[in-house]
């Protein structure tokens, strides 16, 4: 077996919420989440938090690593 291939993504994940309705509600809350490559400050997404009628957001930073074999 050898590896012949290997491929790196990395995005951010933003999820908006709102805190009361998780703690009563937990996995059924109504979230919004979308995927980005960049976010702008964390005072600029909270101003579209409130725009959008959400009070809680959280920001997810994944790096994911494909490693391809040959058998």
């Amino acid at each position: 077996m050898r590896q012949y291939d290997e491929e790196t993504h990395e995005y951010l994940i933003l999820e908006k919420m709102n805190a009361d309705e998780v703690a009563l509600n937990g996995d059924e809350a109504e979230t919004v989440m979308t995927y980005h490559e960049e976010l702008p400050s964390p005072d600029i997404i909270a101003e579209e938090v409130k725009r959008s009628g959400f009070d809680t957001f959280e920001v997810t930073h994944i790096i994911e690593t494909i490693k391809r074999y040959q058998v």
